[in-house]
């Protein structure tokens, strides 16, 4: 785990512009309200949170249209990309998922998957966006009753992944769920066996969540196909 200092100093200069974002975001409604919050979670975290997103996007999104999937869909992709590595870096420095960057990616990822099924017309892919960010955000729900579970920031990000997955399709929503556990739980292994955590150590989630969603959209029928062949 990373600590929250690293190489992104949040200076005098970042100040006086979130100020000045906040300002604007009291003139300029809730849009410039959820700006400001969303910058000011980034912002100490500038520096790394740009070098993640500079690799994320192009390999989800040249991933994504390698494996099949709608070129109509590319701009959800740069979406969740883009939010995802700010929310990977911000949770693994913080143990952090901040309803300023997730909770208004519900309302533009609605529109974009909406225009995805308008450009490359398939019939269930909205009801299984629909049913699959409810499916993974109540199943993520449930685990975060259990004590010393989930957060309710991970129920939250279910709810986004489970959407563009399911609108992907079943097998992506699939082997995108479990592969976050089984990145998560090799993760868990490796830091408790070279000493470096122990039983009581929190390890974000998150990022964890994120690379296995695009794991199941880039390869999710292949995988889940080969399981079937080999049960």
């Amino acid at each position: 785990m990373t600590s929250a200092g690293g190489g992104d100093r949040w200076t005098a200069a970042d100040e006086d512009a979130a100020r000045g974002v906040r300002a604007g975001g009291r003139s300029g409604g809730r849009a410039g309200r959820a700006w400001s919050r969303a910058r000011a979670e980034v912002g100490p975290h500038r520096r790394t949170v740009l070098a993640v997103t500079s690799v994320a996007v192009p390999v989800a999104v040249a991933g994504t249209l390698a494996a099949g999937l709608p070129v109509g869909l590319a701009p959800a992709t740069v979406h969740l990309a883009v939010v995802g590595s700010a929310l990977a870096v911000i949770d693994a420095r913080t143990h952090r998922l901040p309803d300023a960057l997730v909770l208004p990616s519900y309302p533009v990822l609605a529109l974009l998957l909406g225009a995805a099924s308008f450009l490359a017309p398939d019939a269930g892919a909205l009801v299984r966006a629909l049913v699959g960010g409810l499916t993974l955000c109540c199943a993520y729900f449930a685990m975060a009753l259990v004590p010393a579970g989930l957060g309710f920031g991970d129920v939250k990000l279910a709810g986004l992944l489970g959407a563009y997955l399911g609108w992907c399709g079943w097998p992506e929503l699939a082997v995108g769920t479990f592969a976050a556990f089984v990145l998560g739980g090799t993760a868990a292994v490796a830091l408790l066996a070279t000493r470096r955590a122990d039983r009581r150590t929190a390890i974000p989630f998150g990022p964890f969540m994120l690379v296995g969603a695009l794991v199941g959209a880039v390869h999710g029928p292949g995988v889940l196909g080969e399981a079937l062949l080999l049960g």
